[in-house]
């Protein structure tokens, strides 16, 4: 799962100098650079699959529901 910083667009803790952070990340995700590369926002069903290893955090995995169009012929 992405971090929020992306070396040369955002650094490590930015944000949190921001006004208004949220403002400052849609413009950064509209000027479709580094940030643009996430993927779309979550949506209802979505989610994350976690796992651990020995009772510790190890990786995260992005979960999207299906498209509402998935197995619509035209």
């Amino acid at each position: 799962m992405p971090s929020g910083y992306v070396p040369g667009e955002v650094g490590h803790h930015d944000q949190w100098a921001w006004p208004q952070p949220y403002v400052r990340y849609a413009e950064l995700i509209a000027d479709g650079r580094g940030l643009a590369t996430w993927g779309t926002p979550f949506g209802h069903l979505d989610g994350v699959w976690l796992a651990f290893e020995g009772g510790r955090f190890a990786h995260a995995r992005l979960r999207r529901a299906p498209s509402a169009d998935a197995g619509v012929q035209a």
